[in-house]
């Protein structure tokens, strides 16, 4: 299969090469001759890649001033990157609408779901820099040309999104989806959806580097001096949520297994005694075969109403299991004075399992937050960057790692934090 993938691969590389031109060398192609070769600087979408500038209002004069904000995003990328070797450099702007900071209530439609509403609708512009990174490769038809990366395919990123603190705070995923009520109990802090902040990588200066383990990806959110975009939720808080939601959750579960639908015991009777006739002609002639058969079936006979008695009694104690857990997780917090300490959970949890560590270690979990309300200042345009998460992901490839490591030991963050408000 592995064969196939890499052939498949060739295949793409050689198809897109049909539209751009080689590079001709004078000594075969490998790693070292690609290292060596000039890379490019070239322009994606015309330089901006509009996803609703006009769902914000803008006309052609506020899109400018977003795009001349991130062209300077641009030129510290160009100062500490200016040659690409053995890359294509690919770059545009982006903008968009999204919201930030907004308290969301909970209104049933018509099928009786549950859906989240903004009480007050906050809208911001979001917008962005994006560049990827295009390999070059050796042309494995003429070992005496080079393909270059673009047009092609890369793992290799750099993100600057301004405004959109999703990338490294994103949404979590918990419970079940078909108990969509029960998501307000542990999704929302005074109204204000949580979010699970990548774990921390360590810290550059005053900004967290942050990451997911065994993902060759960064998150570096950069913010005004002294104030973050986010607030963490307490272990307090999230307990305290966590607790009737996972009660919610069981009591949906353990009420759904009351209301399954049983027959009666005189048709599960007959069913029972035509199954045995069934056996009785089956094996006739064969009365060891016969027994057989019928002790294994009547040993594992039970009618559908025990059957739903015994899924309610696991189900039962499950929850008693789970919120066990966590009502001894509170005393124990509270026992050893963090009640008021960062919630920092497992990146990938649920609430439900039994045997999951609640509070892990900041790099090892998520820290759970909520935006910052008080964070947006509404005196400024909605074309100012008030706050950056940048973003980068890479592949395993010397010249692709090597621009990774450029970013997280070059990238002039104080330099992107005197652009916020501006």
């Amino acid at each position: 299969m592995k064969k196939e993938i890499i052939i498949l691969f060739v295949l793409i590389l050689h198809l897109c090469s049909w539209s751009q031109k080689t590079i001709k060398t004078s000594i075969p192609c490998d790693d070292k001759v690609l290292f060596k070769t000039h890379g490019r600087w070239l322009t994606a979408h015309g330089g901006l890649l509009d996803l609703g500038s006009e769902h914000l209002g803008f006309n052609k004069t506020q899109v400018k001033e977003v795009t001349t904000r991130m062209d300077a995003v641009h030129q510290l990328m160009l100062k500490i990157y200016p040659q690409p070797m053995a890359i294509d450099a690919e770059w545009h702007h982006t903008i968009g609408y999204g919201t930030f900071g907004e308290q969301v209530k909970f209104v049933k439609n018509s099928q009786g779901i549950l859906n989240i509403e903004a009480v007050k609708v906050k809208p911001v512009a979001r917008f962005g820099y994006v560049c990827g990174f295009f390999r070059y490769y050796c042309n494995p038809n003429n070992s005496n040309e080079i393909w270059p990366g673009s047009p092609g395919e890369t793992g290799t990123w750099l993100h600057v999104f301004a405004n959109n603190i999703e990338p490294a705070a994103g949404i979590p995923r918990t419970g079940d989806p078909d108990y969509p009520g029960d998501l307000a109990a542990v999704f929302t802090i005074g109204g204000y959806p949580m979010r699970l902040r990548h774990s921390l990588n360590k810290n550059l200066g005053e900004f967290e580097l942050l990451s997911i383990e065994n993902y060759k990806t960064r998150y570096l959110i950069v913010h005004r001096k002294g104030m973050l975009p986010y607030i963490p939720v307490t272990r307090k808080q999230y307990l305290d949520h966590c607790i009737p939601y996972i009660t919610n959750w069981w009591n949906n579960s353990i009420k759904s297994i009351e209301q399954m639908p049983v027959r009666t015991l005189e048709e599960q009777e007959a069913e029972k005694k035509h199954t045995l006739a069934k056996m009785e002609k089956d094996f006739a002639g064969n009365p060891q075969g016969l027994k057989s058969a019928v002790d294994y079936y009547l040993a594992g006979y039970k009618t559908e109403q025990q059957t739903r008695d015994e899924q309610k009694e696991k189900a039962t104690g499950e929850k008693e299991a789970a919120l066990k857990r966590y009502q001894d997780e509170l005393e124990q917090t509270t026992k050893d004075g963090l009640l008021d300490a960062p919630a920092i959970v497992p990146s990938f949890f649920n609430p439900l399992l039994e045997n999951t560590t609640i509070f892990v270690d900041e790099k090892e979990g998520s820290m759970v937050v909520i935006e910052n309300p008080d964070y947006m200042r509404k005196d400024l345009p909605k074309y100012v960057p008030q706050f950056f998460v940048v973003t980068w992901v890479w592949n395993e490839w010397k010249p692709q790692e090597d621009i990774a490591k450029l970013i997280e030991e070059k990238l002039p963050l104080d330099k992107l934090q005197a652009m916020l408000d501006q």
